[in-house]
């Protein structure tokens, strides 16, 4: 091998180095800002679904008071028809598991599989007229049907 063919081998491995670092540096860059924006979507997913739950139990409370302070309603939603019992406050109550459940499907008007899959726990809180539901282990999203307030728990911190 002559001095000229080691000198290209070594500018073709050269080049082969610069190549593989260059596509790690782009790697670990987007990497990087993928890890960056993942806890600030959970942070808009917590606040969206809390804002929606709010807006969508005013407008189940609407309805009470529209309907003439009923103690159950009939509600259709996209997976078929659900009677909610109400409060004298006008708030809906759950009484188990599954009402939470319930009521989650119809203030966001979902049944599927898929879109009840973001739920990674439903409880009901015992001893208390509330549910529990767990997105992550990032955070948790609450309702207290006997004063019908929403807030959420994020790592030890209460929004409401």
């Amino acid at each position: 091998m002559t001095s000229d063919e080691v000198s290209e081998q070594g500018l073709k491995l050269n080049r082969f180095m610069a190549y593989v670092v260059l596509i790690l540096l782009m790697v670990l860059m987007l990497l990087r800002a993928v890890m960056g924006v993942w806890p600030q979507a959970e942070q808009q997913l917590a606040t969206e679904t809390r804002n929606a739950w709010v807006n969508q139990l005013s407008m189940l409370r609407g309805r009470w008071l529209y309907e003439s302070k009923p103690k159950e309603l009939a509600l259709s939603f996209q997976g078929g028809m659900s009677a909610l019992s109400f409060s004298d406050l006008g708030w809906p109550i759950v009484s188990s598991k599954s009402d939470c459940t319930q009521l989650w499907q119809i203030i966001f008007d979902r049944s599927d599989i898929e879109f009840n899959n973001l739920l990674a726990q439903v409880d009901k809180v015992p001893s208390q007229k509330s549910c529990q539901y767990r997105f992550s282990d990032a955070w948790v999203f609450y309702y207290d049907a006997s004063v019908g307030r929403v807030w959420w728990q994020d790592d030890g911190r209460v929004e409401f």
